[in-house]
């Protein structure tokens, strides 16, 4: 794990900083399914979305800007590229885990002012 962070670089700090926040409501959220807590998780997600692209695209540039003075500059891209989507894959697996856990708070809570769908009018 450390060795997938430290090839993310030092974007993947901003992913996990929001990633960690959001989960850290959305376990909240799981627990007392607030409907205005789902703001607040929604939008740190996408901030951790945004930061693992953000940390995606830095790392690509960096790693197209250094191959241009590296005598294999293909097999310098391709290794650089492969590790920038670290911080992506990262940002994306928080977002998963912690839709989930709001996708149970949700289930949880119900609606307790809506009749079921096939009650009786």
């Amino acid at each position: 794990m450390i060795e997938f962070l430290r090839e993310a670089g030092f974007g993947v700090l901003f992913v996990l900083l929001f990633g960690t926040w959001a989960t850290v409501e959305s376990v909240r959220f799981l627990r007392r399914a607030e409907p205005r807590a789902l703001v607040l998780v929604g939008t740190l997600l996408l901030a951790t979305i945004a930061a693992g692209l953000l940390a995606t695209l830095t790392g690509m540039q960096v790693s197209a800007r250094h191959a241009m003075a590296h005598p294999d500059p293909l097999t310098l891209m391709t290794a650089g590229f492969c590790e920038s989507l670290n911080g992506m894959l990262l940002a994306l697996g928080i977002t998963l885990f912690d839709a989930i856990l709001v996708g149970l708070g949700i289930a949880r809570r119900g609606d307790p002012g809506r009749a079921p769908v096939n009650a009786p009018a």
